[in-house]
């Protein structure tokens, strides 16, 4: 549970306010929903690579400012991981942090995953709430397939359609208007799970394991943090304030599986390429 807490400790280099950067270096991130994701994505990479001294090399696809590949390298030290974004910014950050924390197994990339300039080279990429934000998603899945080598692997985690996502706190029903609102660059109302199976098949992947996180635990625990997240300073002292119970939370939805939930995690490989069920 220490190593959940602390997912995005290294973020508090970008940051200004001293609580807020001396929070995020003890304690790290007090955002739930990132943690709970990259948590997933990472548990997934080691049952499909125990070695942790392995020479993976990684794609982080949408990476931000490198929260999840940050992680990673941390606990693979044999690890290469390419950051991938197409906003200025985000790749700007990932290297003042991969600069300061000398972590010479990052790689910040300025590169549209819908046009990687990569071919067959990558063991695994993963993709994290990056595909509900593309138009061409489909075109970017492709991409993703010819980045990766013959026996590669794609792990995608993307929030399930707002249509089909529950809330549990009735102060917290405006959450997903206010994320929608937030999140203006959606290009589409997130994914049911038919539409998403769909579009791998489409893009010439084949699924190895479907399954849901952000359970009822999870749930409850981003409904905790995010109350009052249309105004940031109350929401950031309440988020700081009810850290120990929602990390909890969000730490037990993490390890525990589900029968439902509001997205989805997906490991699929190349069509064809590796023994396969979903």
């Amino acid at each position: 549970m220490f190593a959940f807490a602390r997912l995005g400790s290294e973020q508090y280099i970008l940051k200004k306010n001293w609580v807020n950067r001396l929070f995020y270096r003890v304690a790290g991130s007090h955002g739930l929903l990132p943690k709970m994701c990259w948590y997933q994505v990472i548990r997934r990479i080691q049952s499909l690579c125990p070695d942790r001294n392995y020479p993976l090399l990684i794609l982080d696809a949408g990476s931000g400012s490198g929260g999840c590949g940050f992680a990673l390298r941390k606990t693979r030290p044999r690890a290469r991981v390419v950051c991938v974004d197409m906003v200025m910014d985000r790749v700007r950050e990932c290297s003042i942090i991969q600069r300061q924390l000398k972590l010479d197994g990052v790689h910040p990339v300025l590169a549209d995953i819908r046009r990687l300039p990569f071919s067959k080279c990558f063991d695994l990429a993963y993709s994290i709430e990056v595909l509900e934000h593309i138009d061409d998603d489909v075109g970017a899945l492709r991409s993703l397939r010819d980045a990766l080598r013959d026996d590669g692997v794609l792990i995608v985690h993307i929030p399930r359609s707002r249509f089909e996502s529950r809330t549990i706190l009735p102060c917290a029903r405006k959450i997903p208007k206010v994320v929608s609102d937030i999140a203006t660059d959606h290009v589409r109302y997130e994914y049911t799970e038919q539409e998403i199976r769909a579009k791998l098949a489409d893009a010439g992947f084949a699924i190895e394991k479907f399954s849901y996180s952000q359970g009822t635990w999870g749930r409850l625990a981003f409904e905790i943090n995010s109350l009052y997240m249309n105004h940031t300073n109350v929401r950031n002292v309440l988020a700081m304030l009810t850290y120990p119970l929602t990390t909890a939370l969000a730490y037990l939805d993490a390890i525990v599986p589900h029968k439902t939930g509001n997205a989805f995690v997906i490991v699929a490989a190349k069509s064809g390429s590796r023994t396969v069920s979903s």
